[in-house]
């Protein structure tokens, strides 16, 4: 047997060959290779998927036949954010900060209109989800390769493996004396943590839910284990509520027996027996503690964060500050209430939600929220249900759009599952 050979038909089957002609070739190739890079750095996959742009709309070739409805109208509310975002530099004074946020948001102008009036199948959403999931994979061996790596030195001539960042603590230990380098963001030196547990959660809800065999459940166990090191806790939530939709979505009482057993394992794991899960729960128990508030930690800084988001949205609630002024402006309140920690790093509002508002107030927001609603009222099946719920929840806890990572991939997951919805195949777990 050719090894060599086999492997590359396998890649060729799997992420290249398309059959939409050679433009929609082209598009689908980049855009795969694209997503597939996408959890390793921004580069190539940056390259791969801007270069797939021009020879999207060359596919499309005059292709404009719009149709109203509710479906096309959420397809078109992130190039109408995109075009708003634009409008809103005209009353921004940074507009360098504008523009450079205007530059990374190009993929929510021009994706979705392709989506909307390319040829799109199942097939397409497959090959997107492999080659993501085979991204994540290689993205977990170089940290894992690079975690360990950390934890090796000579000490007196004595080889040490010691996985915490200020030497000498336990394993344990380490949570609450300057973190693990196997854990959390030092496990994601390349990517923020919150967009690795964004797409590990799409990939897996899509393996489990779409009936996948034996040895895809082999890959789903790595990916699980990464979502674990990642320790995103929203990303924990997320799982929870994928737990509940995969326990009572079964069909006969052998296999919701099986899966109870499942959902209560991956529970007690990932809520319980995860160190920076204990670290939230500790911190939580002094939370509303008076002499602990020296707004230090995550959890004290989000609620200060929050609340600080509130006050700016009453204050310019129709059209916002501007995206070149968002950040700003949370910069000035942080000032003028003295809080330290979220002072000196500037924090911007983590949730995109209180982002878009402080952006483009409420008619930012709705151009946001409007695809996401329609995702979820018009999902007839368990894994555009789940996809949707994660793409939601993530928005909760983190600013995603600021980022070319979350820019990425809700340019091209909301409107492609839009467009999907409803062809899908039911046949899932």
């Amino acid at each position: 047997m050719n090894r060599p050979k086999v492997i590359f038909q396998y890649i060729k089957e799997q992420f290249i060959e398309t059959g939409s002609g050679k433009p929609g070739n082209w598009f689908w190739s980049l855009l795969v290779l694209g997503l597939f890079f996408l959890p390793l750095g921004v580069f190539p996959s940056n390259v791969f998927l801007i270069t797939a742009i021009p020879f999207g709309l060359f596919m499309l070739s005059g292709h404009f036949h719009f149709k109203w409805g509710l479906k096309n109208l959420a397809m078109l509310s992130y190039p109408l954010l995109f075009i708003f975002m634009a409008i809103s530099l005209t009353y921004s004074f940074d507009l360098n900060i504008g523009i450079k946020l205007l530059s990374r948001s190009v993929p929510l102008f021009f994706f979705p209109i392709i989506f909307l009036f390319a040829s799109s199948t199942e097939k397409h959403l497959i090959k997107i989800i492999n080659a993501l999931s085979l991204g994540l994979v290689f993205s977990f061996i170089i940290n894992l390769i690079s975690a360990t790596n950390n934890s090796i030195y000579w000490d007196g001539g004595n080889l040490v493996f010691d996985t915490s960042l200020n030497r000498g603590y336990s394993f344990f230990e380490s949570f609450n004396h300057g973190g693990n380098n196997f854990f959390g963001g030092e496990f994601a030196k390349h990517v923020h943590p919150s967009y690795l547990s964004c797409y590990l959660l799409l990939c897996v809800s899509h393996m489990i839910f779409k009936n996948e065999n034996r040895k895809k459940m082999a890959l789903v166990l790595v990916l699980l284990v990464y979502l674990f090191l990642l320790a995103s806790r929203a990303a924990f939530l997320c799982l929870g509520l994928l737990l509940i939709v995969y326990l009572f979505k079964s069909n006969g009482l052998g296999l919701f027996l099986k899966r109870v057993m499942i959902a209560l394992s991956l529970f007690a794991l990932y809520f319980f027996l995860n160190p920076r899960a204990l670290n939230f729960y500790e911190r939580m128990g002094v939370f509303f503690k008076m002499e602990q508030y020296d707004y230090t930690t995550s959890e004290q800084s989000r609620a200060l964060v929050y609340a600080t988001a509130v006050d700016l949205i009453k204050k310019s609630p129709i059209v916002g500050y501007g995206i070149g002024d968002a950040n700003e402006e949370l910069y000035i309140q942080y000032v003028d209430k003295n809080y330290i920690t979220l002072m000196n790093n500037r924090y911007n509002a983590h949730n995109q939600y209180f982002q878009t508002f402080i952006q483009m107030g409420v008619i930012g927001f709705l151009f946001l929220f409007f695809p996401l609603f329609i995702g979820v009222f018009k999902a007839n099946e368990k894994f555009v249900f789940s996809a949707f719920l994660v793409l939601s929840i993530c928005l909760l806890f983190e600013s995603m759009l600021i980022r070319y990572h979350g820019i990425i991939i809700y340019a091209v997951m909301v409107p492609l599952l839009i467009k999907l919805s409803g062809t899908i195949s039911r046949n899932g777990a």
